[in-house]
């Protein structure tokens, strides 16, 4: 999966053994991007290429919930690599993020072009994805996927329980709401106590 179109990046899919490519283009079209798919096409064949246009480019949330589809669909079992070089910065950006939401393992390629002996020699390194679910606990994406809107303690915890179920449960809540906001994954509203999920905490609720 990638948003860098060049001959190198491609060769080193091709090397790493990739039979299928998803490439994913802005939806401003421009001839070297046709001219590297056409090249990747033939290499691999064209069934082997798919291509992805961004459904709402002007929303970094928009891509990454699009991104998140994108990589839960592909099956179990799957190698994937991801390649955040070149191409353009928020769409790398936004798959980068994207792979921190997903259950799976995917390899993160990173390229660039640096001089040496006086030429730009390309260069690439892989590194792994580090999912946000290692540090989501059971307990706390509970917590997490109970935040409907912003809500206040009492109603994280549950309003139809009992008052001594509630009085148990108060202080436990209360850690877990705690470290999500440490983890960024809520906000609490001091003026009318409330915890409500940040735009990262939304993305974790789909976490399996």
């Amino acid at each position: 999966m990638t948003v860098g179109f060049t001959s190198e990046i491609f060769t080193t899919f091709i090397r790493h053994g990739a039979d299928k490519v998803i490439a994913i283009r802005s939806k401003n079209r421009d001839p070297q991007t046709d001219k590297a798919l056409d090249e990747l096409g033939r290499v691999l064949g064209r069934g082997h290429v798919e291509v992805i246009v961004p459904e709402n480019e002007e929303s970094f949330a928009s891509l990454v919930k699009q991104f998140i589809r994108v990589l839960s669909s592909i099956p179990d079992g799957a190698e994937v690599f991801v390649h955040i070089g070149g191409g353009m910065r928020h769409l790398a950006a936004a798959l980068l993020y994207a792979t921190m939401f997903i259950s799976r393992r995917v390899t993160i390629v990173s390229t660039s072009r640096l001089p040496k002996g006086g030429k730009l020699v390309f260069e690439h390194e892989t590194f792994p994805n580090i999912p946000l679910h290692l540090k989501l606990s059971d307990a706390k994406l509970e917590v997490l996927r109970r935040i409907s809107k912003p809500m206040k303690l009492v109603e994280v915890v549950g309003e139809k329980l009992s008052e001594k179920e509630k009085r148990r449960e108060m202080p436990r809540v209360h850690r877990l709401l705690k470290s999500l906001a440490e983890d960024g994954l809520v906000e609490y509203e001091p003026k009318g106590k409330t915890y409500r999920k940040t735009m990262a905490g939304e993305f974790a609720v789909q976490l399996k």
